[in-house]
């Protein structure tokens, strides 16, 4: 299975700014940068799967304008991480013993009260093996559930076991990866 992993273009917002599931519009000047590259970059006739939030499926929409051999589906296991109250605070009026306390507990600690980053693994998890009979495809996303996939490429248990276990590594707004998946490991 190969799965073109595609991070969303920068969104507006602030720098600085706490957000996940807060449903921002893409610049629209990165919007069609990454449309034009992106465009010449994904291979033809497989389908896109793209988070519901504003800046992913901004850009699922515009590929399809000018990439008419794509096949478009939405899906909420494909949102970033809900971090519910902290949600559109600035992270420097986040206490920092909150912060503390989610990276102490990192896999199970609901960081804003609703989501952990075991749910978020959980769920890509989940989408993995719902469309794991695909070949190839394209999810159009944002860096936790692109962290989280390569978290499962190489976990065997799919379980976090502290902060150390999530991938640092992400791709930049508006770029792709390509994450094969064989035998040896998940999906």
């Amino acid at each position: 299975m190969k799965i073109w992993l595609v991070r969303h273009p920068k969104p507006i917002v602030d720098s600085g700014i706490c957000y996940g599931h807060l449903d921002l519009e893409p610049e629209s000047e990165a919007l069609i940068v990454a449309t034009v590259t992106l465009s010449k970059k994904l291979p033809l006739n497989i389908p896109v799967y793209t988070s519901p939030l504003l800046r992913a499926k901004s850009l699922a929409e515009s590929l399809l304008k000018v990439r008419s051999d794509l096949t478009l589906h939405s899906d909420d296991r494909l949102k970033e991480m809900n971090f519910g109250c902290w949600e559109s605070k600035p992270w420097n009026d986040i206490p920092q013993g909150i912060i503390d306390e989610w990276v102490m507990d990192f896999p199970s600690h609901r960081f804003g009260g609703v989501e952990s980053a075991q749910d978020v693994v959980n769920r890509v998890d989940y989408f993995l093996q719902t469309i794991k009979s695909n070949q190839e495809c394209i999810w159009i996303t944002h860096a936790g559930v692109i962290k989280a996939v390569h978290f499962l490429k190489t976990s065997i248990t799919g379980q976090l076991r502290s902060a150390q276990d999530w991938p640092e590594r992400s791709i930049g707004y508006g770029e792709c990866e390509l994450l094969e998946f064989n035998d040896h490991n998940r999906p």
